[in-house]
């Protein structure tokens, strides 16, 4: 089980690892990600600090809550961006080429490796 679980591990970090890779091939597209991802968070958080320089607390809520709330959402949004939209959008295609034939003959654990076999790492910025 033990081993399972390394092995597992291991072929998640290949997985990362190539998406990385394929992501940093850009360089330039790769900094600007970050850069709007950055913006993008300074503009989600701006409005509600405005909104909270005027008042403590709005119909119960305070900008601590309001903020905490609104990041859970956006770390669930770019998780299911980077993680499971990639390999949901492939799976047709995967199935209408043969591929997942191929996909579940390996030797790793097929179904997990099915499900995350691509990664978006720009996607987990949230753009």
């Amino acid at each position: 089980m033990q081993q399972a679980l390394k092995h597992g591990l291991r072929v998640g970090r290949a997985v990362v690892a190539m998406a990385l890779i394929r992501e940093a091939q850009f360089r330039a597209q790769a900094w600007t990600t970050i850069i709007v991802g950055l913006v993008e968070v300074v503009a989600e958080v701006a409005p509600v600090l405005v909104i909270f320089s005027h008042s403590s607390r709005v119909n119960g809520w305070d900008a601590g809550l309001v903020i905490a709330i609104a990041g859970v959402a956006e770390v669930m949004t770019s998780l299911l961006a980077t993680f499971i939209a990639p390999n949901q959008s492939k799976m047709t295609d995967y199935i209408r080429g043969g591929q997942l034939d191929l996909i579940l003959i390996r030797p790793v654990a097929s179904q997990p490796f099915a499900a995350l076999r691509w990664v978006q790492p720009a996607e987990a910025w949230g753009s």
